[in-house]
């Protein structure tokens, strides 16, 4: 399995690793306390390599998905402005409808109650392989505890290396 994003938690229980009940808990958790961080945050679709967003240092990469296509958070008002940059000049770049710059440092304030809130997960084991998104190798199987669901919300989603390390292992 590959988990996406909040998608992990459904990852999470088709391999095992979750009951429903702490899915539900883990999804509920994490959209309340989002819900409390301050307005101002956005996130965006971009046609950009990793490398390009060196060019604008207030955007963070959010999600890797494909070769060429990023989701990246910040500031409502300088994502609005990468993509009108990034229209003009004929790339694609459009604006997420969501009000929160997920998998960004905007969401460090909410991330202690996180781990506070689902101090009880961990410790499951996936019975299908897994391929993590959020660890530098997507082969490594973490503890999925509170704090492996905290860098979860915190930091960028590698969905392209986990596909890649899903198709090189043979699966298809």
């Amino acid at each position: 399995v590959v988990g996406h994003s909040l998608g992990s938690a459904a990852a999470a229980v088709v391999s095992g690793v979750l009951t429903p009940d702490e899915a539900v808990h883990l999804v509920a958790t994490r959209a309340r306390l989002l819900g409390t961080i301050g307005p101002g945050g956005a996130m965006a679709a971009v046609e950009l390599a990793p490398e390009e967003l060196e060019l604008y240092p207030d955007i963070e990469l959010a999600v890797e998905s494909a070769p060429g296509q990023l989701t990246v958070a910040g500031d409502a008002t300088v994502l609005d402005l990468l993509v009108a940059e990034l229209e003009a000049a004929g790339l694609t770049a459009r604006r997420l409808p969501v009000e929160v710059a997920g998998h960004s440092a905007r969401v460090d304030p909410v991330l202690p109650e996180l781990r506070e809130a689902l101090a009880e997960l961990g410790g499951g084991r996936p019975t299908v392989p897994w391929y993590d998104t959020v660890l530098a190798d997507p082969r490594e199987l973490p503890d999925f505890d509170a704090g492996y669901w905290a860098a979860h919300l915190r930091r960028p989603v590698r969905f392209r290396q986990a596909v890649a390390a899903a198709a090189a292992d043979g699966h298809r």
